[in-house]
């Protein structure tokens, strides 16, 4: 089971429609969303080729499809999503993998921390050097 944000459902909905209203019927009675004009099932294979003709024909740095997984969770890490949800939408049965394989540190999440680090060591020296200073008098 995975959550979906609205804007997605709605998406889907509207190609679930769309398929319904081209074929005349519901699209596919076991559920499946991705389908050719003719309403047969889009194979795994058949995407994945199709995702790299796209890429070439667009002029794209080299991606491939299952990228798109890492990207994906690098996102939402860098969205806030805590670890353990983003290990159970890639299917990992360990958050090490998720974290060590999938997630990507993007610069201004490295910066947002540094910056925070830093305010935070900055605010700690400045109580500091005012105790230091009640201290003395």
């Amino acid at each position: 089971m995975l959550a979906l944000d609205e804007a997605s459902v709605e998406i889907l909905w509207e190609l679930w429609r769309a398929q319904k209203a081209q074929l005349g019927r519901a699209p596919d009675p076991r559920g499946r969303v991705f389908l050719h004009a003719n309403g047969r099932p889009v194979r795994p294979d058949w995407l994945t080729r199709r995702f790299a003709a796209l890429v070439r024909e667009l002029g794209l740095p080299p991606v491939r499809l299952h990228d798109l997984r890492h990207g994906a969770a690098s996102l939402a890490g860098a969205a806030g999503t805590p670890l353990k949800v983003i290990q159970h939408d890639m299917g990992h049965g360990s958050c090490v993998t998720t974290a060590d394989t999938y997630w990507t540190v993007f610069r201004q999440a490295a910066q947002a921390a540094v910056t925070a680090t830093a305010q935070l060591l900055l605010s700690h020296a400045r109580i500091r050097l005012s105790l230091d200073g009640a201290a003395q008098a």
